[in-house]
């Protein structure tokens, strides 16, 4: 998500405050052909000929009834304004003594605008006896045919070849079934049961220092630091409390004093190993692990805690920067966090926060920003800094209310893609992650409203929980047992894989992504934001190769689990409750995307919204108390093929298999046809 104000955006590189990115995936508008004919079903066109680079690009859906209606529907691409196109009936301009119906509004034709959604009626028998209608584009080289449909069947009238497609697209019987929607079959479905969570106490690191025994600066070289929690210098030695807890005490030799950052820097330096004893160490500066074959722990895991504070960059972190490095059983305040730079690198353990030391107790207040800005892009920031890395996990660590994303990886842009592959997450927690716009203010409420001035705003309004994929090549990246909650963003975010510049051209080839999974995953509560432009908002949002298993999504504010772009990506056994929007969200040039045995339920808008999707299989699909949104002045549970009257993302679902299993009493589902679709809906 990288560039400036180009529609999505995201945390890019680590110089880059704005940190906009581009996951509007402006794909070529298709123009999709569709001809329905059989039997007494007659014809439907979307026509799609290469027009010249001056013509529109639209897509025109063309029905007639029994009663001498010919209806008009513009179903995608761009506006056509007024002068610029003409209705012809058998050759014969549109007469402009009858009347047509635009947005229920009577108009000659070449006086509106004619746009997504809305729709031409003629009334009369001049329709009745119309055996071919067309839509001509009129410029400065002439009239130009947009979309011509001709009868293939016959009909009384002439008529015979539209009234299917006008019943089925539109409502031809209202009091049946209200217009644009599809009837529910009669028959019933057993859903499957969810399969079991898996046994993750089998899932271990995979880095492992007692592989590095071998190694000279490894063997037999561990220093402990202890802190005597003030700056008295009369303590010279640790109290004897610490010096028991250690195995057969401890000597001068390996026995070191706090005094500041330099402390843990000197002896990671000379030890293989550095652990430290209970207590609290304020950093003035970075901890960096500058040497391989090195571990920083502590002795206890969970009882030391690290202040740090550095405002620049190279300042008040953790860097690791060599590989086979383990870091281990830490808490992280303030600036502090961990940036990786190298490969084989293993964080167990590790709490980070954007607190100051002792904030994150009982009755404060979550969603009060914290004071600190971290100089780098993720409290766990994996950075392909100019190489490929491999082989980094994060096992049972947590990012709580922090001012920029939990996790972040990314690479900078300099002509050359870099990839990340082969990393483990596993029982990690993202909570609360994101507080505004960098150099903004923000509102948040705590008994009563109140206004936090810039300085302690994220660095981007982008902020989202796990951000594994931006700039870099992602390859082999597997999500366990993970939680996302309450982040300003998305929980889960992966971007589509454009990189664009600040110009919003593009400046690379799109990025790669293979074999991303996530399993037995969970996002609450995600899409805190107000920023005006805010719309990821979702519990996971994703594009290419990613499978999603046994995943969880709750009261997410926009959907709950979104594909943008998508290719080859599936959701098994996953469930949406309650997200705002949309349970399951698929848009804008995806294609193959299988959901399979999944759930949406409470909704208060759609359990399923798809447009511009080809090969879409959605499989024992099942949708329970969804309250269903506005769409074609009616509600619905599930839409397909509508969006927001974008022209260039409102194209149809095509050459795919849709199941649903609906509540008898709620709404029933839009559908804007597409070609090759096969619907079996079903009520519960």
């Amino acid at each position: 998500m990288s560039g400036s104000n180009r529609g999505i955006p995201g945390p890019a590189g680590r110089h880059i405050e704005h940190d906009a990115g581009v996951s509007e995936i402006i794909g070529a508008v298709l123009l999709i052909a569709l001809v329905v004919a059989g039997g007494t079903l007659v014809g439907v066109a979307l026509f799609s000929q290469p027009l010249p680079t001056q013509v529109p690009k639209v897509n025109i859906v063309i029905g007639a009834d029994q009663n001498g209606t010919v209806t008009l529907v513009h179903n995608g691409g761009e506006a056509l304004n007024p002068g610029q196109y003409l209705v012809y009936l058998d050759q014969t301009p549109w007469p402009l003594n009858k009347s047509f119906v635009n947005n229920n509004t009577s108009t000659p034709a070449d006086t509106t605008v004619w746009s997504v959604g809305n729709s031409l009626t003629l009334r009369g028998s001049d329709a009745n006896l119309t055996d071919n209608v067309t839509v001509v584009y009129s410029g400065s080289s002439g009239n130009v045919t947009i979309t011509s449909v001709n009868a293939v069947g016959t009909g009384e009238g002439g008529y015979g070849f539209f009234s299917s497609l006008f019943e089925y697209i539109l409502g031809k019987h209202p009091e049946q079934y209200p217009e644009g929607i599809v009837p529910l079959p009669t028959q019933q479905v057993t859903h499957y049961p969810p399969v079991g969570p898996y046994n993750w106490s089998n899932i271990q690191p995979r880095i492992d220092y007692t592989d590095w025994a071998g190694q000279s600066e490894w063997m037999n070289t561990t220093a402990y630091i202890y802190t005597s929690g003030n700056s008295d210098s009369s303590y010279d030695t640790p109290p004897d409390v610490i010096t028991s807890t250690v195995p057969g005490g401890m000597s001068a030799p390996n026995l070191f004093r706090f005094t500041d950052v330099n402390t843990i820097n000197d002896e990671l330096h000379n030890y293989g190993r550095v652990v430290m004893l209970d207590g609290v160490y304020v950093c003035n500066g970075p901890i960096r692990f500058d040497n391989s074959y090195k571990i920083l722990m502590a002795q206890n895991p969970g009882t030391v805690y690290l202040p740090m504070n550095g405002p620049s960059y190279n300042d008040g972190y953790i860097k690791v920067s060599a590989p086979n490095v383990i870091i281990s059983g830490l808490n992280l305040e303030g600036t502090g966090g961990v940036e990786i730079v190298s490969s084989y690198v293993s964080v167990q353990g590790v709490n980070v926060t954007s607190r100051n030391h002792g904030e994150l107790s009982a009755n404060h207040d979550p969603n009060e920003p914290p004071a600190n800005k971290a100089p780098i892009n993720g409290m766990f920031f994996v950075w392909a800094d100019g190489q490929p890395l491999s082989n980094i996990e994060f096992f049972n660590c947590t990012a709580r209310e922090c001012n920029t994303h939990g996790w972040n990886m990314n690479q900078n842009w300099n002509n050359v893609p870099y990839s990340i592959s082969n990393t483990l997450f596993v029982n990690c927690v993202a909570s609360y992650c994101g507080y505004g716009s960098a150099g903004d203010t923000v509102n948040y409420i705590n008994g009563s409203t109140s206004t936090v001035s810039a300085e302690h705003q994220s660095r981007s309004e982008w902020i989202t929980g796990f951000d594994l994929h931006e700039w870099q090549d992602l390859i082999e990246c597997h999500v366990y047992n993970c939680y996302a909650d309450n982040n300003w963003e998305s929980g889960f975010h992966f971007e589509p894989g454009a990189r664009y510049g600040d110009n919003g051209e593009d400046i690379g080839p799109r990025t790669r992504s293979e074999n991303v999974t996530l399993d037995n995953c969970t996002s609450i509560d995600n899409g805190r934001s107000t920023y005006s432009g805010a719309f990821f908002q979702s519990g996971y949002y994703l594009s290419r190769n990613t499978t999603l298993t046994n995943c969880t999504s709750v009261d997410n504010a926009n959907a709950g689990f979104y594909v943008q772009g998508g290719i080859n990506s599936q959701f098994v056994n996953c469930t949406d409750t309650g997200s705002k929007n949309t349970g399951f969200l698929v848009i804008k040039g995806s294609s193959d995307i299988t959901i399979d045995n999944c759930i949406s339920k409470d909704n208060p808008r759609f359990a399923l919204w798809t447009a511009f999707t080809e090969n879409l299989q959605v499989k024992n699909f099942q949708q329970l108390n969804v309250t269903g949104g506005t769409g074609f002045g009616t509600q619905t549970q599930s839409i397909l093929g509508w969006y927001k009257d974008d022209s260039r993302y409102q194209l149809p679902v095509t050459d795919s298999y849709i199941q649903i299993t609906a509540d008898k009493n709620s709404p029933q589902i839009i559908n804007q046809a597409g070609s090759g679709n096969t619907y079996d809906l079903r009520p519960s």
